[in-house]
């Protein structure tokens, strides 16, 4: 299994997955399952460690605690420990492993009896916790830490949960409301986080008038349509969007994009050679140098494009394998009106369709490229006519 950390993967046996996964259901490639590290592996050098299912090892019992020289490389999120209480802070705890690493334990990532023995001042001193890393600084001797207790009601949540919910619009209730969010929960049960940025609310001119907008609109009960647009599989929440632009998207999943659609493109990194967008928070786009504008091809973009302007494009290729939308940013193609071409059909002869020039051909000819792949190519003397006799739609 791929962990996500340099060089370092995991073992998980087929006895331990049979635990909790039918012998007739078969485990998919990509598919993300909650393990946590029981053992690393000092045959390989700690490049492979061996995994348990989450379910199995919340129970209590066998939690280890970390040794004097425990490396700190293998010190990586899903380690279960047991850790001693230092200090009460206002908004957590810090937990003592060995003499040299420490960490943070969150209230938020804290049982009720644990948050109010925090509240009252009674949470006794050099305390045992049942705690798991959620993260680690290379840099630092302190680690995050997740009460166990905590993650395995998190835990139950699993079956509730879908990975490939990312990007769907779903009928939601309030479940809770804060100052900074609003907490939802969807038919199945499970919890969708919808950021104070990302609700929908009318602007007022004064600030108990946005507070009590906000209060009215978000009541508890209240169903709400929710965009899914992120996800944290170690929590098992979603983090949803209300915003109009978000909720009215023409489409859920990649697959259901159409050819020459019109979207607006985050930009969030530029290269030498392409431009990297978002679309619509949860969509991987790309533009490549050949549809920068409708003028002369330039490698160079750094002057055109920055990170986090919005960019109007169109759709004009959809990679299904690499989850990826291939856009354009020319003018002329994006305003144009014409229908897109994205294959040939017996249909497409005769009628007018918008192409863009990609090579020019040893042969007297010239490449033309439209939507999805489709091209073709055109005689260089019919090319050079239609140049003089009107302007070009495309460059």
């Amino acid at each position: 299994m791929d962990l996500g950390f340099q060089n370092v993967h995991g073992f998980l046996s087929f006895i331990e997955a049979r635990r909790f996964y039918p012998e007739n259901k078969q485990l998919p490639i990509g598919k993300p399952i909650l393990c946590i590290v029981v053992e690393p592996a000092a045959s390989t050098g700690g490049r492979v460690v061996q995994l348990s299912c989450l379910n199995g090892q919340l129970n209590g019992t066998n939690v280890p605690k970390i040794e004097e020289n425990f490396p700190k490389s293998l010190l990586m999120p899903g380690v279960l420990c047991r850790a001693t209480v230092q200090q009460r802070c206002q908004q957590g705890l810090i937990c003592k492993l060995n003499s040299d690493l420490y960490g943070w334990l969150s209230l938020a990532d804290s049982p009720k009896r644990r948050k109010h023995a925090q509240v009252n001042g009674t949470m006794p001193l050099h305390d045992a916790v049942e705690v798991m890393v959620t993260f680690s600084l290379p840099q630092s001797s302190m680690v995050g830490f997740s009460s166990a207790d905590y993650l395995l009601r998190r835990a139950q949540l699993v079956g509730r949960f879908s990975f490939d919910a990312k990007g769907s619009l779903q009928i939601c209730k309030v479940r809770r409301s804060t100052p900074q969010k609003v907490q939802l929960i969807t038919d199945s049960g499970a919890i969708v986080n919808v950021a104070k940025c990302r609700l929908r609310q009318s602007v007022g001119t004064k600030k108990k008038k946005k507070k009590k907008q906000f209060t009215d609109k978000y009541k508890l009960e209240t169903k709400h349509r929710v965009r899914m647009i992120g996800m944290s599989t170690l929590k098992m929440v979603y983090h949803g969007s209300c915003l109009a632009c978000d909720v009215r998207q023409p489409f859920s999943r990649i697959e259901e994009a159409e050819l020459g659609l019109r979207v607006t493109a985050k930009v969030v990194r530029v290269l030498d050679a392409a431009v990297l967008v978002k679309v619509f928070h949860t969509f991987d786009g790309k533009i490549d140098a050949l549809h920068f504008s409708d003028g002369p091809v330039s490698v160079g973009c750094r002057e055109k494009f920055a990170v986090g302007q919005t960019v109007p494009t169109r759709v004009l290729a959809v990679d299904k394998d690499l989850q990826r939308l291939y856009l354009t940013a020319k003018p002329s193609l994006v305003k144009s009106d014409l229908p897109p071409l994205s294959a040939y059909t017996a249909e497409a002869e005769g009628n007018m369709y918008d192409g863009f020039v990609v090579q020019f051909l040893q042969r007297n000819a010239v490449l033309v490229a439209f939507y999805n792949n489709a091209v073709s190519y055109t005689h260089l003397d019919v090319y050079k006519r239609h140049l003089q006799h009107c302007e070009p739609r495309i460059q």
